[in-house]
């Protein structure tokens, strides 16, 4: 990708299930507030339904993004979505859901890029997980997905304005969050596959 080349379809939203509004905005959220973290440009949000796709995020790179940042900024979508739907129970087999999702975020089949095992993107989804249930992250992605509820279309002057602690906190910290997260990457998915089995163990003896 050229310098200053507009990236169109960054954290698209396809699916051919019914889909709840508040999820679609919860995971261009994710993907936004990813993007944020790695200080790009975003151009604009929109959840608005259009040709079948439900959502995206338009981003402008100066150039190609690192298959750690890029991986990380598609996985964030899904992730974002699983953190709105049900926080507290993450299994498994939740993480082996997010397999499909992963596939149509392009995350195995991208041309442009080397071809991604499912070691490396466990790794990576791990990763991500680690860094979005930090609570202050959580925040910036709720308050704007609130705001896509609210506009459906968010412009740039929208995404993020002076008075938005909860993004501007968040805002080109990825390296600091990143190198964070690599020193636990068990940590936040261990805690919640635990209370999940904890949760089911009691449901069962009930």
């Amino acid at each position: 990708m050229q310098a200053g080349a507009v990236q169109p379809l960054a954290g698209e939203f396809r699916s051919t299930d019914p889909i709840s509004l508040e999820h679609v905005a919860h995971h261009e959220a994710g993907h936004a507030v990813m993007h944020l973290m790695y200080g790009h440009y975003i151009k604009s949000i929109s959840i608005v339904k259009n040709h079948g796709r439900f959502g995206i995020v338009k981003i402008q790179h100066e150039r190609d993004l690192p298959q750690e940042a890029d991986l990380l900024c598609k996985l964030a979508g899904p992730v974002g979505e699983l953190f709105h739907i049900d926080p507290e129970r993450i299994s498994q087999d939740t993480f082996c859901d997010l397999r499909d999702k992963a596939d149509l975020e392009d995350v195995f089949d991208d041309p442009s890029r080397p071809k991604v095992s499912f070691k490396k993107y466990h790794k990576h989804l791990g990763l991500c997980v680690e860094v979005m249930a930090e609570p202050d992250f959580r925040s910036a992605v709720n308050l704007l997905a609130s705001r896509l509820m609210d506009h459906k279309y968010l412009s740039r002057e929208r995404v993020i304005r002076m008075k938005d602690c909860e993004l501007w906190d968040v805002y080109s910290t990825s390296d600091a969050r990143v190198k964070h997260a690599k020193n636990s990457p068990t940590k936040a998915i261990s805690q919640m596959i635990r209370r999940s089995i904890g949760q089911t163990k009691h449901a069962t003896l009930h």
